[in-house]
């Protein structure tokens, strides 16, 4: 499923990018997206196509899932990643995919490593496009606005989509901010067949 995994922070450069910059994880990374799914606080971070870090088609992903007692495995976090994918290739962006971003969030918990070394890509300049993938739908959840407004607001030179089971929306900044984000500034790009 993914090509490599680079346990460094991606530095873009003039002409290719470069991955000898050591990584400042604060946890070790699961060697397999298996062991990601199976333990609460786990995450994977994936590099793909860095022929095409930087460039304005490149596109990340972000999922998360949790894992409830006596379940042997996250099947959120699984089924966002498996919707993720699925979309990507269904709207024909495969090939600028340039990094996946897994985390199996603990409850109580707020530390997403995942999402942290997205940030510091996108503040590097690694990605263009976000695809968020979530598990709910997107109308429904007025909790997601509230949690994901100052990642938006950090990642405001970036195009910002969340997919759920069904569509892809395209978040639209009012005015130039995301401060004011609601579901009536999104717009359907996507419907899933």
């Amino acid at each position: 499923m993914f090509k490599k995994t680079h346990r460094s922070i991606p530095k873009l450069t003039i002409g290719r990018p470069s991955l000898n910059a050591s990584h400042d994880f604060h946890q070790p990374m699961e060697s397999t997206v298996f062991e990601v799914f199976m333990r609460n606080g786990s995450y994977r971070v994936d590099y793909l196509n860095t022929q095409k870090f930087g460039t304005p088609p490149s596109l990340v992903m972000y999922v998360s899932g949790n894992l409830p007692l006596g379940q042997p495995y996250s099947r959120s976090a699984k089924r966002c990643l498996q919707i993720g994918l699925m979309t990507i290739r269904q709207m024909g962006e495969i090939s600028n995919l340039v990094g996946v971003y897994v985390d199996v969030a603990q409850p109580d918990i707020q530390r997403r490593p995942a999402l942290e070394q997205l940030l510091r890509d996108g503040l590097a300049g690694v990605f263009h496009h976000l695809l968020i993938v979530r598990e709910k739908k997107v109308e429904d959840s007025s909790l997601l606005l509230r949690d994901w407004q100052k990642v938006f607001e950090q990642l405001s030179a970036c195009e910002i989509r969340i997919a759920d089971m069904e569509k892809v929306w395209l978040i639209k900044r009012a005015k130039t901010s995301f401060r004011q984000f609601s579901m009536g500034d999104a717009e359907t790009i996507w419907i899933l067949e």
